[in-house]
C-alpha cells in the first residue's frame, strides 16, 4: 500500500465516518434484511448474527450447532476447533487476511439465494448421472461447501509462515524446512479421496466438455494437491473426515447420501480458488449445471466487506468496500459494493493500481468464467470517495462490461 500522510488521515477519518453511520460492521444491513426474510431454511432458528463485530464464539457455537447438532457431523466440526487454533499465527507477519469469520460470511452470504431458488438448484443437482435426486439437501450442501471451503489455508500458507519465523526469530533468510506433499497422499486415504473427487469432477463436466479426458482431471488435481492448494486440500478434509455411514445400514443408501450431498460440496470447494480454473479442463461453471460451485464462487468474491485486519478483531480494513445492497427476486441477484475509501496499491510488478480497479479486474475475471442463463447474478461496484471520481461498474453472469 502506499500510505502517504494525507491518505493515512483519510483513511482514520474513513473509520470515523464508517463508525457514525452505523455502517462500519461485520453484517451489513442489506445482508441482515433479507436473512430476516428467509421462510425456506429449516435450520435458520440456529443460525447466528451477533450484535458486536467480533462476536467469534457466537459464531463458532452457532457452526456447532449446525454441524453437530443438526446433521450429526461431531467428527467433521473437530476441523474448525483446531483451525482456531492454527489461524491466529498466519497473522504473524504474513499479509494474510481473515478466514474463519469470512467462511462464515460467505455462508450468510448464500442463505437469502438458497431460500430464494432452492428448488431451482435441486432440479439442476438431479439432472447429475447418479445423484439421488429424494437425497438431495441443498441447505445441507450449502452448509458444508460454504463454511468449509477455507478451512486448509494454514496447509497452503503455512510454508510462508515458516520463511517468515526463520527470517524474524532466527535472522535465516534461506528456510531450512520445505514441505513434500507426496507422503500425505498415504496417510488416511487422501489418495483414495483424491481420486473420488476427480472421478466426481469427470463424471460432471464431461457433459459439459465432451472432449475432457479423466487423465486431464487427474493431472490437475493432482498438480493442485502437490502445490498445496487450499480449495483441493479443503475438499480433501470434507471427504476424509465426512462419516459415510451416516444413515441407514444399508451401503448403497450410504453411498448414495455421500454422492448426493458431500461430493457436489466438495467440487464446489475445489473449484472456488481461481488457481483452479484451467480453461484447458474446466470449462465456465454454469449455474444449471454445477450451481452448488458457481454460488460458492459468487459468495466468495463479493464478501470482502467486514474481514478483520487481526485475528479475532472486528477492526475492518478501510480498504475494504461495504456492502451497501442485496437485491433478490425470482430473476436476479444484485449485490453493491461501495468503497468509501480508494487507495493505491503497489503491485509485485511495481506497476500502480487502486483497491477499486483490482477487484474490477477479479470480477471481470470471474464473469469470465460463470455462467447462468435462468438467474442472473449481478455486481456492482461503486465508490463515494470525492477523491476517486469514477462511474460503478455493472457486471452480470448475462451482461458484457458496462458502466453506468
Amino acid at each position: 500500500m502506499i500510505t502517504t500522510g494525507k491518505s493515512s488521515i483519510r483513511i482514520v477519518d474513513a473509520i470515523g465516518k464508517r463508525d457514525k453511520l452505523g455502517i462500519y460492521s461485520t453484517f451489513p444491513k442489506p445482508l441482515l434484511q433479507e436473512i430476516s426474510h428467509i421462510k425456506n431454511i429449516s435450520y435458520i432458528d440456529k443460525v447466528f448474527i451477533p450484535e458486536v463485530d467480533d462476536d467469534i464464539e457466537g459464531m463458532f457455537d452457532s457452526l456447532k450447532k449446525l454441524w453437530r447438532e443438526k446433521y450429526g457431523l461431531t467428527e467433521c466440526f473437530e476441523i474448525f476447533e483446531i483451525y482456531q487454533k492454527f489461524e491466529p499465527i498466519l497473522f504473524e507477519g504474513l499479509h494474510y487476511r481473515d478466514h474463519f469469520i469470512h467462511q462464515y460470511l460467505v455462508f450468510l452470504t448464500g442463505l437469502p439465494i438458497i431460500n430464494q431458488y432452492g428448488p431451482n438448484i435441486k432440479t439442476n443437482l438431479s439432472r447429475i448421472d447418479g445423484v439421488t435426486e429424494d437425497l438431495i439437501d441443498i441447505e445441507k450442501s450449502w452448509l458444508l461447501a460454504s463454511t468449509c471451503h477455507d478451512v486448509s489455508y494454514p496447509v497452503q500458507s503455512f510454508e510462508v509462515w515458516l520463511k517468515t519465523f526463520f527470517l524474524d526469530f532466527l535472522n535465516i533468510s534461506s528456510t531450512p524446512v520445505h514441505i513434500n506433499m507426496s507422503p500425505v497422499l498415504l496417510e488416511r486415504d487422501y489418495l483414495f479421496h483424491l481420486n473420488t473427487l476427480s472421478n466426481f469432477l469427470f463424471k460432471l463436466y464431461k457433459g459439459i466438455r465432451p472432449v475432457l479426458k479423466k487423465e486431464d482431471i487427474d493431472r490437475l488435481c493432482m498438480e493442485k494437491f502437490l502445490g498445496r492448494n487450499h480449495g483441493i486440500f479443503s475438499s480433501l478434509i470434507l471427504l476424509d473426515k465426512y462419516p459415510i455411514s451416516l444413515g441407514p445400514s444399508s451401503e448403497k443408501y450410504s453411498s448414495d447420501l455421500f454422492f448426493s450431498q458431500v461430493l457436489p460440496s466438495a467440487v464446489a470447494i475445489a473449484l472456488h480458488d481461481s488457481d483452479v480454473w484451467d480453461e484447458e479442463i474446466i470449462p465456465k461453471i454454469i449455474f444449471e449445471k454445477d450451481s452448488l460451485s458457481f454460488l460458492l464462487i459468487y459468495c466468495d468474491t463479493v464478501q470482502e466487506w467486514g474481514r478483520p485486519l487481526a485475528p479475532y478483531s472486528g477492526q475492518q480494513s478501510p480498504y475494504a468496500p461495504l456492502m451497501t445492497a442485496y437485491k433478490i427476486n425470482d430473476q436476479k441477484v444484485s449485490i453493491t459494493l461501495t468503497y468509501d475509501v480508494v487507495e493505491e496499491v503497489k503491485l509485485p510488478d511495481g506497476t500502480i493500481s487502486t483497491n477499486f480497479d483490482l477487484k474490477m479486474e477479479e470480477v471481470l475475471s470471474l464473469f469470465s468464467k460463470l455462467k447462468s442463463s435462468a438467474i442472473e447474478f449481478e455486481i456492482i461496484l461503486e465508490s463515494i470517495d470525492p477523491d476517486f471520481d469514477r462511474n460503478p461498474f455493472v457486471k452480470g453472469s448475462k451482461d458484457d462490461y458496462s458502466v453506468r
